[in-house]
């Protein structure tokens, strides 16, 4: 851990070390950008638009460099600061590499407090990147940086707005590099804020809006508050003296055994009240379809895409590292919880009317398959949650965007009122059709490699499942019978999604519709991106796959002695 220098060349050296980091830069570009939007008056709209979208642009260059990194001569490349000490600024920028536990690791000494010697603890700047939060964080930035994009129609409040997008951002892509759990906690809160004043302050309804935004706060709040008991537990209870994530969950697979299984059952209860709300796991769920109603367009792609990800990432991450004993004693229940969002949300979205409503209800039902991936605790499932939280991310986001078209190109939302897009509009037919099929699972595209591992990890699953039981079965075929059951959320998905082309697509045009035969430049900007992204993920997966088997593989190595 490295420590505050006490020399004025020595702490220069310490903060240009630290901003020269990449994950530094992927958290407090759009920081820097929020700082600069508030300093420009509000009637410069174009320019507080434009720092919008250079800083939210340069946090997804550090977020594609941590993969790529740069060029050999630009990580040589110093500048002098003193007699004797050159900056190396691009120094850290190498790729990314497979099968490290982490990369682009910080570790500052943030706040040390003594309480005697039972009672300290330090609180660090502890950060970094491996194979499960590198894919999604450059899912997150990308989707952050077209949302923007989207956004630079708008006129009203326009500082405040992007202001705030940009706040949550750091606070997003905090979550996905944490690793200390006060530093991780103070990030998950700090989401939360920006998007409730989003909610109410631009939804459609400021009534409706303002209720939606209220009840998102309030379940997620009462979430966040067992999950905080819940790692003030873990760190009291173990012999670790800080909150780092890496030395409580060390702590938790070999000294917590010791620990009674109360005790550890119920911090794998708060943690997962925490982290279920966020998901959301059945049937925690009930705050998403209002709070995406009423949200403007660009924070529903956010709330869908990115903010829903940080639960399931949590898990990941926190939950089952630290517990996976209690993990396969609950893991039925959890299991369960997944197969009924997926089959429960299908079966909603069948009846909805209203277009945003059947995406919001789809997006429950294939978090599901995220849920039901990581229950059933081994790697093929765990690569394909992973897999399909970045999916889903890029597939959500292009339905949201296209409901925003048809919103405003309508003038509303429902189902049965809005028809003649092919002939209308038939630039945006490509992005929708493209955005259902994969919604559909169809081989091919980004929605079918994620469901695949998904439902063939929780069938061939772990033979230690054999050694649970539920009711007269063991928990391994109760696993497949659950997988089994999944399927028909699969099936669902193409009824749904299919009626929805045939509902927009086909018929005249509304005489008070004017004829779009292009893109309008923003939409253009942020649909293309999102539909070449669902095309390619799902003709190439490899990338992701390959990012995250190592952590899937060794996550499991580890818990399944238990």
């Amino acid at each position: 851990m490295e420590h505050l220098a006490t020399s004025s060349i020595g702490k220069l050296e310490v903060f240009l070390t630290w901003l020269s980091n990449p994950t530094t830069q992927l958290l407090w570009l759009p920081l820097l950008g929020c700082i600069f939007i508030m300093a420009t008056p509000k009637a410069q709209q174009r320019l507080i638009k434009t720092w919008a979208v250079i800083f939210s642009g340069l946090s997804l260059l550090a977020a594609v460099l941590m993969v790529s990194g740069l060029p050999k001569a630009i990580q040589d490349a110093g500048i002098q600061i003193a007699s004797d000490y050159v900056w190396h600024p691009f120094a850290k920028h190498l790729p990314f590499r497979q099968g490290e536990a982490f990369s682009y690791v910080q570790n500052y000494s943030w706040m040390k407090v003594e309480l005697g010697e039972y009672w300290s603890f330090n609180v660090n700047y502890f950060v970094g990147v491996d194979g499960l939060s590198l894919p999604l964080i450059v899912m997150s930035a990308a989707v952050i940086f077209l949302a923007v994009i989207w956004a630079l129609p708008r006129t009203e409040r326009v500082r405040d707005f992007f202001a705030l997008t940009l706040l949550m951002e750091v606070g997003l892509l905090g979550v996905f590099v944490a690793l200390d759990y006060v530093l991780f906690y103070l990030f998950w809160e700090l989401m939360l804020i920006p998007m409730y004043f989003l909610i109410a302050g631009w939804g459609r309804d400021p009534e409706k809006a303002g209720r939606a935004a209220i009840k998102f706060f309030i379940y997620t709040m009462f979430g966040s508050v067992f999950m905080l008991i819940a790692f003030i537990a873990m760190q009291v209870m173990s012999n670790v003296y800080s909150f780092s994530i890496i030395g409580l969950t060390e702590f938790e697979l070999t000294g917590g055994q010791n620990l009674p299984m109360l005790f550890r059952q119920l911090m794998f209860i708060g943690l997962l009240l925490g982290f279920a709300v966020k998901v959301p796991m059945f049937p925690f769920h009930t705050w998403l379809p209002d709070a995406h109603t009423e949200a403007p367009t660009e924070m529903s792609v956010i709330l869908a895409a990115v903010m829903l990800k940080t639960g399931s990432y949590a898990y990941l991450r926190i939950l089952y590292p630290s517990f996976p004993d209690v993990a396969y004693q609950l893991g039925p229940i959890i299991a369960f919880c997944g197969v009924a969002a997926i089959v429960y949300g299908a079966a909603i979205t069948l009846v909805q009317k209203d277009i945003k409503r059947l995406v919001a209800y789809s997006s429950i039902s294939h978090m599901g398959f995220i849920v039901l991936g990581i229950s059933a605790m081994n790697p093929d499932a765990t690569v394909g949650a992973i897999f399909h939280m970045v999916a889903h991310g890029v597939i959500i986001a292009t339905l949201f965007f296209m409901c925003g078209v048809i919103e405003r190109r309508y003038g509303t939302r429902d189902l049965y009122e809005v028809s003649g897009l092919l002939a209308g509009a038939p630039s945006y037919v490509l992005p929708l059709g493209i955005a259902a099929f994969a919604g559909m699972g169809l081989p091919g595209l980004a929605g079918f490699w994620g469901e695949f591992l998904v439902l063939k990890g929780t069938f061939y699953n772990s033979p230690n499942w054999m050694s649970v039981h539920v009711g007269a079965i063991d928990a391994s075929r109760y696993l497949q019978i659950v997988a089994a059951i999944a399927v028909i959320g699969i099936l669902t998905a193409a009824v749904y999604m299919i009626n929805l082309l045939q509902r927009v697509l086909p018929g005249p045009v509304k005489a008070n519709l004017a004829v779009w035969r292009g893109f309008r430049l923003t939409d253009g900007l942020a649909l293309v991106p999102l539909a070449l992204a669902v095309i390619v993920l799902g003709l190439y997966p490899a990338p992701i796959i390959n990012a995250c088997e190592y952590y899937a593989h060794a996550l499991w190595a580890t818990a399944l002695r238990f």
